[in-house]
């Protein structure tokens, strides 16, 4: 914008000169000296004479009237392209304060992908932890069924147990306290983006004030009807470039409505978090509870050890009385030897021998004994009946927890659509934002009035279209939505419903009860995605909003098409331009008459600085005109240097990063291109195109390696490089040589 003002000048300062000698001249006629040096010899001639003198008086009251008008058009001029770099100056803070928007807003997706990320790792972590530990009871319990366990081991499980849940205890601690930090940074850095949008609409309106007061002094020029004419353009102009800001400023201020919905739904986000912590905690007390039915277990096994100790032991006694019995006969027959046993004991008591006390001691162990099988019989069939209870209760856990997951699935597809539409608006948002930076261009640019009309008349057709295109979209969007928002509902009922009919049973331990932590997160996660629905539906009525105004500004384009001048209407009218229109001739004739007259105006004013005495001053201004000429002309040969030379250090900076690029593919045998903050390549020998590596880079500038379809088929290299060794470079070699070796065959 710099060179082409400093060359008009120089031009400018080239007509100057050759206008001050022609002026020269004349004031050098020795008719205008004399009656420059006594004018009042001509006073009481009359204004038709054609005397030199009273021709310039007559010059001298017209140049004082003009130079007053043309320093008040000047002024205004100044006050003009002062608002106008104001403006720039404005636009250029709402363009900074854009990007700072959109730079808090990855920071801000980085920010809860990262809390998320990291509460769902815990959050398996300690799930699988508590698996483990329900794992580990089972076996205990299977163990202690066939062998007898010691104590000390007991105690050891025990205590191992007690730290795991010491450590997913701190690992919740600190999660709480991170999402506490991040929630009080994002509310600052948010009552900073207001202040800074408040800043910028504050400017808008002194701008529009400014304009306005421009406007209404511009008005006082009256007489001097093109110059008018070309101030109000610019006024016109600085009016829609006040419109656009404002539009600008509108749009900004919605997304900073929607930045605070979703600073909103982070809120939201980081309450399902404690949420989740609270869940943790309740599994941490079925963690207790499943160590008191652990112990209530281990005590129920050592009464059965003893009912079967004390029952080996009672078939050890009736063992030996067998073969004591069996001892007393001469056959060796049982019965036989109870006949004699009997009626020894008979004869015994009648002769005296066996005691009553004695028989009665012999009785009651014998009911004892029977007693003792009895309890052991119904305790082994209490146990039967537990053991089934519970492959049952396990068996229909696991069909909810299968229809849990299908409902999952179901969701995030679902999800994954909407983010396909979320592209396809973010697109349309860009496009919809060139083509206003392109009107913008188009406004700043002069131009005749019939490539105007065209110009009208083409971006009425262009918002007509894109309303349409907007219509179409917005129905394709609200039918998706009211079908998700239908499934959404379903799969929720669903969910109400396993969770309403899970067995709140605390006394039976189970695998199922883990299903709990699973209810949580795919109701969590059916919520995330109601809310991205909800966003959606925001934002097709934002679009919805933004076609009714480009419908309205069309109305307001086709408003000024039909009060422009020599302009029409093309939506009912044509009109046929002739090869040498007379009208335009016409134009043209009265545009040179009018150059002409200002030129002999221009003339007729620079005359009345050329009185007596000032010659030395006049040659000291074009001494100074000729050295700022020169100025200006090497300042601009100096600018055409240094743009040819960025232009070209472009070039090779461009050349040299190709370079660069070619032979890091070659050496090394990986393509990186950079998609957002992350960085996908592609192996030199890869199978197909979608054999793509994805990493993120993190807050302390390490890299991440994200889930892919292709990393999904190297869990063996990666689990044995990345997370063992924590090398990404011995991975990518590995990979490198197993395509080679894959792809390449050897003679």
């Amino acid at each position: 914008m710099s060179t082409p003002n400093r060359s008009e000048a120089v031009l400018e300062a080239r007509e100057a000169l050759r206008k001050l000698s022609g002026d020269l001249a004349v004031y050098r006629d020795p008719e205008v000296q004399r009656h420059l040096l006594n004018p009042a010899l001509g006073s009481k001639r009359h204004l038709d004479s054609s005397s030199p003198a009273e021709l310039h008086a007559l010059i001298i009251n017209l140049r004082t009237e003009l130079n007053q008008a043309a320093e008040e058009r000047q002024r205004t001029k100044e006050d003009i392209l002062n608002a106008r770099k104001r403006a720039a100056r404005a636009e250029g803070q709402i363009d900074e304060l854009q990007q700072q928007l959109t730079q808090k807003e990855v920071e801000h997706d980085e920010i809860v992908e990262q809390a998320s990320t990291r509460i769902d790792a815990l959050v398996k972590e300690h799930r699988s932890a508590l698996l483990a530990a329900r794992d580990k009871a089972f076996l205990l319990q299977e163990t202690l069924e066939k062998d007898h366990l010691g104590h000390k081991s007991i105690i050891a499980e025990k205590d191992r147990l007690r730290i795991q849940c010491k450590e997913a205890e701190s690992k919740l601690d600190g999660m709480r306290r991170e999402i506490e930090a991040t929630e009080e940074r994002h509310a600052i850095e948010m009552k900073a983006t207001v202040g800074d949008m408040e800043r910028a609409w504050r400017k808008v309106d002194a701008l529009q004030n400014e304009v306005e007061r421009l406007r209404k002094s511009h008005g006082h020029t009256s007489g001097f009807s093109k110059e008018v004419a070309t101030s109000r353009t610019l006024a016109k102009k600085l009016q829609i470039e006040n419109a656009s800001l404002k539009s600008e400023l509108a749009s900004q201020s919605k997304e900073l409505i929607a930045k605070r919905s979703e600073l909103a739904r982070a809120k939201a986000a980081a309450d399902d978090t404690k949420e989740r912590i609270q869940n943790t905690q309740s599994e941490r007390a079925e963690l207790l509870a499943l160590r008191e039915e652990k112990r209530s277990l281990r005590d129920l096994r050592r009464k059965s050890a003893n009912f079967e100790d004390h029952l080996s032991a009672l078939a050890r006694e009736k063992e030996e009385l067998t073969g004591m019995i069996r001892d007393l006969s001469p056959t060796c027959d049982v019965q036989e030897g109870l006949e004699i046993l009997k009626a020894s004991k008979f004869d015994g008591l009648a002769k005296g021998k066996m005691t009553i006390a004695e028989r009665n001691v012999l009785s009651q162990k014998n009911r004892e004994l029977e007693n003792t099988a009895k309890q052991s019989q119904n305790d082994l069939a209490r146990q039967a009946k537990q053991i089934a209870q519970l492959k049952k209760s396990l068996e229909d856990a696991a069909a909810k927890l299968t229809q849990m997951r299908l409902a999952r699935d179901n969701s995030l597809s679902s999800g994954k659509r909407h983010e396909r539409m979320r592209g396809i608006i973010e697109y349309e948002k860009s496009f919809f934002k060139q083509a206003l930076e392109k009107i913008e261009t188009d406004f700043d640019k002069p131009q005749s009035t019939d490539q105007y009309a065209e110009r009208l008349r083409k971006r009425a057709e262009m918002y007509e279209k894109s309303c349409e295109k907007y219509k179409s979209e917005l129905k394709e969007l609200e039918t998706a939505l009211n079908e998700h928002r239908r499934n959404a509902e379903g799969t929720a009922k669903g969910l109400i419903k396993a969770s309403s009919e899970w067995p709140g049973d605390g006394k039976v331990v189970t695998d199922a009860e883990g299903r709990g932590p699973e209810i949580t997160k795919a109701l969590q996660k059916m919520k995330s995605t109601i809310d991205a629905q909800e966003k959606v539906i925001k934002k097709s009525e934002m679009f919805e909003k933004r076609a009714k105004e480009l419908e309205a500004e069309v109305q307001r384009l086709r408003k000024v098409q039909t009060e422009t001048e020599f302009d029409y209407d093309p939506a009912v009218a044509k009109v046929v331009h002739m090869k040498s229109n007379p009208l335009e001739q016409a134009v043209k004739r009265a545009q040179e008459e009018e150059q002409i007259k200002a030129g002999k105006k221009r003339m007729r004013l620079d005359v009345g600085d050329l009185s007596p005495g000032r010659d030395g001053a006049l040659d000291s201004r074009i001494l100074g005109l000729q050295k700022e000429i020169r100025e200006l002309e090497s300042k601009n040969e100096d600018l055409a240097k240094k743009s040819k030379l960025g232009i070209r250090l472009g070039e090779v900076a461009k050349k040299k990063i190709e370079e660069v690029r070619a032979a890091v593919y070659n050496l090394f045998g990986w393509s990186m291109n950079v998609y957002g903050a992350n960085y996908r390549i592609s192996s030199i020998y890869a199978e197909g195109p979608r054999d793509l590596l994805e990493f993120g880079m993190n807050e302390t500038g390490t890299m991440t390696l994200m889930e892919t379809e292709y990393t999904s088929r190297l869990a063996e290299e990666i689990e044995q490089y990345v997370q063992k060794m924590n090398s990404v470079p011995a991975l990518l070699a590995s990979i490198t040589i197993e395509n080679f070796e894959k792809t390449t065959s050897f003679a």
